[in-house]
C-alpha cells in the first residue's frame, strides 16, 4: 500500500499533532507516577494549625517533603486512614482509633473558656467551670466523636458543671462570631487565643486539675511511627 498524494499532504499536516499527542501522554504518565509517590497526611482541626509545623518538619526529614495535607475533624481523619486514603494523621485524643497504630505525642494543650466580653465573667483572669454552669455553651454533637464526648461529660460531672449545650458551628470563624454576639461560650484549646476576635475574651480555667486535650499520631502502616517525637 502507498499513500496517495493527498494522503501525503494530510500526513504532513497532522504529523506534528501526532508527535505532540505522544509527548503529552508521556508527561501525563510521569505526573501520575509522581503523584502516586506523594503521601497524604491529615491534620486535626481541633488545634490551631501552627502547632503542627515541628511535626511536619520531622516527617519531611524521615519521609521526604513530597506530601499533601488535608484538614478535617479527628474522627473523619481516622476513617480516612483506615480506608487507606491517608498515610497518617495527627489527631486530638482521646479518640477511638479503630485498630490503627497510635503514638501519643509530647504535646497537650489546656482547655480554656472563650466567652463574650459582654458577660460579667469576662472581667476575671480565671474562672471555675462551675461559675459557667447554666450558661449556653457551644459543644459538638455526640455522634461526631462519642468517645471524647463521654470523656468530657464525665469530667463535667466531676466538677459539678452543668452547661446548656448549643450545637457548635464546624467553622471556627463562625463559632467566634457567635461568641462575640453573646450567643454562648466555648471550651477550646489555648492555642486558639491567637485568633483574636473583637467581642471574645480568653479566660483560663481555675480547676484544681486542669483540663487538657492531647495530640496523637495514627497510621495504618507501622513504619510511619518511627521517631516522630520532637
Amino acid at each position: 500500500m502507498e499513500l496517495t498524494e493527498d494522503g501525503r499532504k494530510i500526513l504532513t499536516i497532522v504529523q506534528p499533532l501526532l508527535e505532540l499527542t505522544g509527548g503529552v501522554s508521556e508527561r501525563l504518565a510521569e505526573l501520575a507516577q509522581s503523584n502516586s509517590r506523594r503521601r497524604t497526611v491529615g491534620l486535626a482541626t481541633a488545634f490551631e494549625q501552627a502547632i503542627f509545623s515541628p511535626y511536619l518538619k520531622l516527617w519531611e526529614v524521615q519521609f521526604g517533603s513530597c506530601y499533601n495535607l488535608v484538614r478535617k475533624e479527628s474522627p473523619k481523619l481516622i476513617k480516612d486512614v483506615a480506608k487507606g486514603k491517608l498515610a497518617a494523621a495527627f489527631v486530638a485524643l482521646p479518640l477511638d482509633i479503630c485498630g490503627l497504630f497510635k503514638l501519643e505525642l509530647d504535646y497537650a494543650e489546656r482547655l480554656c473558656a472563650f466567652i463574650p466580653t459582654s458577660w460579667p465573667e469576662a472581667k476575671y483572669e480565671s474562672v471555675l467551670l462551675s461559675q459557667l454552669s447554666g450558661k449556653p455553651m457551644f459543644w459538638f454533637q455526640r455522634k461526631r466523636n462519642p468517645l471524647y464526648f463521654d470523656y468530657m461529660l464525665t469530667i463535667f460531672n466531676e466538677y459539678k458543671f452543668t452547661p446548656i449545650f448549643m450545637e457548635e458551628p464546624v467553622e471556627y470563624d463562625v463559632l467566634l462570631a457567635r461568641i462575640s454576639f453573646g450567643d454562648g461560650w466555648a471550651l477550646l484549646p489555648e492555642s486558639f487565643a491567637k485568633l483574636k476576635r473583637e467581642g471574645v475574651e480568653f479566660i483560663q480555667l481555675n480547676e484544681t486539675m486542669p483540663l487538657y486535650i492531647s495530640l496523637g499520631f495514627v497510621c495504618k502502616d507501622k513504619k510511619y511511627l518511627l521517631n516522630l517525637r520532637r
